[in-house]
C-alpha cells in the first residue's frame, strides 16, 4: 500500500527512524527476517518491505526458578494462533501473574523471557521463567461492628480455615463496607485496608 499524503511534520523525520519503527512492529509480530529498503522518488520516500515468513511457535515452556515445569494453560491463545505475537505473549504473562496473585503469591515475577529461534525451520521456542515468591493465606477477618449484614458478608471468609489470599478480597470488602455505610447515611465515607 502506498501512502501519498503524509502530514507535513513527517518530512522532518529521518527515513532511518521510520524504518526502525516499522521493523520493530514487524518484529513484535514474529517477522524477524523482515527487510526494508528505502528509495527516493520525485522527492518522496518509498519504503519497500520484504516481510519474509512469520515465525511459528513450536513450544512454550513455563518454569519456576527451580526449573520445575508449571504447565502452559496460560498460553493456550498463543498456541492456537501459532504465529509469534509479542502482544499476545505479554497478555498471557499478565494473565499468569493475575492467576498467581489470586492464589496468594503477591511477589510473582517473570525473571526470564527467552525466545529461541530455529532459522532453518522458521520455528521458535518460548521459555518463561517465573519466581512465585511466598504464598500468603487469609486465615481470619475481624470487624469491630457486628451487624447482621456485616456478619453474613464476612461469614464466607470465616468458613474456610486458610484461603490463599487474593487481593481482590480487599476490594470486595471495601466495596461492601462503602455501600453499607452509605446506607447508614455516611455518603462521603472512605474505606482503606
Amino acid at each position: 500500500k502506498i501512502i501519498k499524503n503524509f502530514d507535513i511534520s513527517i518530512w522532518n523525520i529521518s527515513p532511518g527512524i521510520i524504518v526502525q519503527n516499522i521493523l520493530r512492529e514487524y518484529y513484535k509480530k514474529g517477522y524477524w527476517n523482515a527487510e526494508i529498503r528505502v528509495e527516493k522518488h520525485n522527492g518522496h520516500f518509498l519504503f519497500i518491505i520484504k516481510e519474509g515468513k512469520p515465525f511459528v511457535i513450536d513450544s512454550i515452556i513455563l518454569k519456576d526458578g527451580e526449573g520445575n515445569n508449571l504447565g502452559m494453560t496460560f498460553f493456550n491463545d498463543l498456541l492456537e494462533k501459532k504465529y509469534f505475537d509479542d502482544d499476545t505473549l505479554n497478555c498471557a504473562i499478565d494473565n499468569m501473574k493475575t492467576f498467581y496473585l489470586s492464589k496468594g503469591f503477591w511477589d510473582v515475577a517473570v525473571i526470564e523471557k527467552k525466545v529461541s529461534k530455529n532459522e532453518q525451520l522458521n520455528l521458535c521456542t518460548i521459555v518463561v521463567v517465573i519466581k512465585k515468591g511466598v504464598q500468603r493465606f487469609l486465615s481470619n477477618v475481624i470487624c469491630d461492628e457486628t451487624t447482621d449484614d456485616i456478619v453474613s458478608f464476612l461469614k464466607k471468609y470465616k468458613e474456610f480455615p486458610a484461603l490463599p489470599f487474593d487481593p481482590v478480597v480487599l476490594e470486595e470488602q471495601q466495596d461492601f463496607l462503602i455501600r453499607y455505610l452509605q446506607k447508614q447515611g455516611y455518603w462521603y465515607v472512605d474505606v482503606k485496608p
